[in-house]
């Protein structure tokens, strides 16, 4: 098994709970017994919803002996909460993980065999999930928290890394999904309406196209001064002028890197990886075909 340490952090709030959140932290520590899984509970600016929410949460938490978790009453940006996790982290790489997400042991031995081997990557192209060091965050800097909602933030951070010849890989997993869940009733929603036909915040798009010059609000503009792949897809861009992303921490909350053990090990029997290779694969088709027939419905 690779010995690259790493931790693991999932950002929430109350819609996903019961759904998607228990679900996801009840196989992440049956999956990964030996890893420190980090959880930011995002805030909602419903009090009553919020207190309750928090009530049920951070009792279902305090269960496992490896989860720790940062809540808040008021919402946060993703942004924000990412740069947190991180902050958190005793390792240098950290899986940051949506919560709508189902991971397996496939998926771990899949993570092991390489994550030693890079600095940063996404999985299955998609910021869904992800892979960061601290190190490529002290080279591009923070995710950028002036994101009140959701979406763009990844977007954003490529384009910083292609500034600061961070090279962004994708790495191709058999055993995880993400599920893709609608956003309900999400606490940003004051402060912006969705973008039409997405789950993201449109005043999130909004700030971004404040920072950077591209071909989709820029279609006047024939030449860019930078390049990047972001999603499998070339993505040319100009920063603007005066919008830089500011220094939120100092880098030196990231020195708390220590290996954490929790004494216990990872097994599984070869068999029990083939067959979820199977039902990944099996499930993963199944859900591209359905999202074909919504789009034609």
């Amino acid at each position: 098994m690779n010995e690259t340490q790493y931790s693991i952090g999932v950002v929430t709030y109350h819609a996903r709970f019961e759904s998607y959140f228990k679900p996801l932290i009840r196989q992440l520590v049956r999956i990964f017994p030996d890893k420190e899984i980090i959880c930011v509970i995002n805030g909602h600016p419903d009090r009553t919803l919020q207190i309750n929410y928090l009530k049920k949460v951070v009792a279902f938490l305090r269960s496992f002996p490896n989860v720790r978790h940062l809540t808040y009453d008021t919402n946060q940006s993703l942004s924000k909460c990412w740069n947190q996790v991180i902050i958190l982290s005793p390792t240098e790489r950290i899986l940051l993980l949506n919560d709508d997400t189902q991971v397996s042991e496939l998926f771990r031995t899949e993570l092991d065999a390489i994550i030693g081997n890079s600095e940063v990557f996404t999985i299955n192209r998609s910021w869904s999930h992800f892979v960061i060091s601290k190190t490529t965050i002290k080279k591009v800097g923070w995710f950028d928290e002036r994101f009140p909602g959701i979406g763009q933030e990844d977007g954003d951070f490529a384009y910083r890394m292609a500034m600061q010849n961070v090279d962004l890989k994708n790495i191709d997993f058999t055993g995880i999904r993400n599920f893709v869940a609608e956003q309900e009733n999400p606490s940003w929603s004051e402060v912006s309406p969705v973008v039409s036909g997405t789950r993201y915040s449109d005043i999130n798009r909004e700030f971004f196209n404040k920072k950077w010059l591209t071909p989709l609000n820029s279609p006047n503009i024939s030449t860019f001064s930078h390049y990047c792949v972001f999603n499998g897809a070339p993505a040319p861009f100009t920063p603007i002028p005066e919008m830089e992303t500011p220094i939120f921490y100092e880098f030196s909350v990231l020195d708390n890197t220590e290996d954490e053990n929790f004494r216990q090990s990872f097994t599984v029997r070869s068999l029990q990886i083939h067959l979820q290779r199977v039902y990944f694969t099996l499930g993963r088709a199944v859900a591209r075909f359905l999202r074909k027939i919504k789009l034609k419905l």
